[in-house]
């Protein structure tokens, strides 16, 4: 193991050429020498919850696990690949860890040669915000649910619970939601029949709709509940999604969301989100585009 990993002339190519460090570093003759003293090894100095430093303490993960695959591509399929092209795939493995780790801030005060390197790995490493600045520290709600019922009521506005639902992800999918009154009362309820869909789009249709209703009731300030903590993020954060659908979807709730005066969102747990979980699990036995508010239904198609 410990030949393969560091001691062979492939893989120390490999590790050379994902470090990119001019000069090297002597690495351990032992994979467990190796990750027990790794952080002691940096040729930079690193400072807690950055990029800088989570980039180097998940390296030898990265290099370690392409080189292993490398050797089962050579074992069991009989292929093999030049030590660059795995190097490259251990660096671009960590670069996608760290873009998806927000709560990672970036140090502003690098020299040139840490620069370098992480642009290496994160290429927009220098245009990425503080998490200080993105992360609110009141946006997810963490309450036994008494309590959390006492807590909305003090906002002293609507609130709107929002949900989606999927059997099998995707499946047959239908999203939900209802808006309460100050008082605790139900102003209104829908679900809404999506089809085959996933999980991740009902979502985004349950809160889209919910938008709508609320919208068309003359609703000026509004605080959002849901229990998708990836939806909740983008809102906050404002990051636009990769997927093309939900891109499409995002749009079309950012474009509603400028109608309201005011409007917050917050992530809760699912436990406190069951008006709307049932609410979605209704949607998913209802035909494609049928959209039931209030008890009525009527036809609306899915964006």
């Amino acid at each position: 193991m410990d030949h393969i990993l560091l001691g062979c002339p492939y893989s120390k190519e490999v590790w050379e050429k994902a470090l990119m460090l001019n000069p090297g570093i002597n690495l351990p003759d032992t994979t467990q020498a190796l990750f027990l003293n790794w952080m002691k090894l940096a040729p930079f100095h690193l400072d807690k919850k950055t990029l800088l430093q989570s980039a180097w303490r998940w390296s030898p993960k990265a290099i370690c696990w392409k080189i292993w695959l490398e050797r089962n591509n050579r074992i069991f399929r009989d292929k093999e690949n030049q030590s660059s092209k795995i190097a490259s795939q251990a660096r671009a493995i960590l670069g996608e860890a760290l873009e998806h780790n927000s709560g990672l801030s970036n140090s502003m005060q690098l020299s040139k040669e840490e620069s370098i390197w992480l642009t290496n790995i994160v290429p927009n490493h220098q245009n990425r915000p503080s998490a200080s600045q993105v992360i609110k520290a009141d946006w997810e709600i963490r309450l036994e649910e008494t309590r959390f019922d006492s807590w909305r009521e003090s906002l002293n506005e609507t609130c709107l619970f929002f949900d989606g639902a999927s059997k099998g992800n995707p499946g047959k999918a239908g999203s939900g939601g209802v808006l309460i009154r100050a008082n605790g009362t139900i102003m209104s309820s829908y679900h809404w029949g999506l089809g085959t869909e996933s999980n991740n789009i009902a979502e985004y249709c349950g809160l889209l709709q919910c938008l709508r209703i609320a919208n068309s009731k003359g609703i000026n300030t509004l605080s959002v509940f849901g229990d998708s903590r990836m939806l909740i993020q983008v809102l906050i954060k404002k990051k636009h999604p990769v997927q093309v659908k939900l891109a499409l979807l995002y749009h079309k709730i950012q474009i509603i969301c400028k109608k309201f005066h005011s409007i917050s969102f917050y992530h809760i747990l699912r436990g406190m989100n069951s008006l709307a979980d049932k609410e979605a699990n209704k949607g998913a036995l209802l035909n494609r585009g049928t959209l039931n508010v209030d008890g009525t239904d009527s036809r609306c198609d899915i964006p």
